[in-house]
């Protein structure tokens, strides 16, 4: 991604984040800033025994109350293990205990080519979807003077 396009990511995030209740007033300037606010958070954060028990359902994108085979379980909670654990940094991997090495690296970067050539290939509306939806509910609920919630 070229610096334009980053920076264009950032403003588009900094949207989201105030609809989120974020105020603008808390986002850093620029992405050189929340890059080093980020860092700074993320040297704060530990996973123990307790946190990895509750991450690890939402890693594999299992559902709780609902329970399928485990023949049927396999290949969708497999992906989802594969994305989340491909875009979190080394050390989240090791204190998730997922395993990672050059093998899981290559399935994980054609993936995202993969994905990423049909994305592409997608209708802009279809590609934003659903936040073009919420967002445009958003600015419906204000127009009329709805609750956000």
């Amino acid at each position: 991604m070229d610096k334009q396009d980053a920076d264009r990511h950032y403003r588009d995030g900094m949207v989201l984040g105030t609809t989120l209740q974020v105020p603008a007033e808390m986002w850093p300037p620029d992405r050189a800033a929340f890059d080093r606010y980020w860092q700074a958070q993320l040297d704060k954060v530990h996973i123990d025994d307790t946190v990895r028990d509750y991450l690890y359902p939402i890693a594999v994108a299992r559902m709780r109350g609902r329970t399928l085979p485990e023949s049927l379980r396999r290949l969708p909670e497999g992906l989802a293990l594969l994305i989340t654990t491909g875009f979190l940094p080394q050390r989240f991997r090791d204190e998730m205990r997922f395993s990672w090495d050059p093998d899981k690296q290559r399935r994980f970067d054609r993936l995202i080519a993969v994905l990423r050539t049909v994305n592409n290939l997608m209708p802009r509306f279809v590609r934003r979807f659903p936040f073009n939806v919420l967002l445009w509910d958003l600015d419906r609920r204000i127009k009329a003077g709805r609750p956000l919630v």
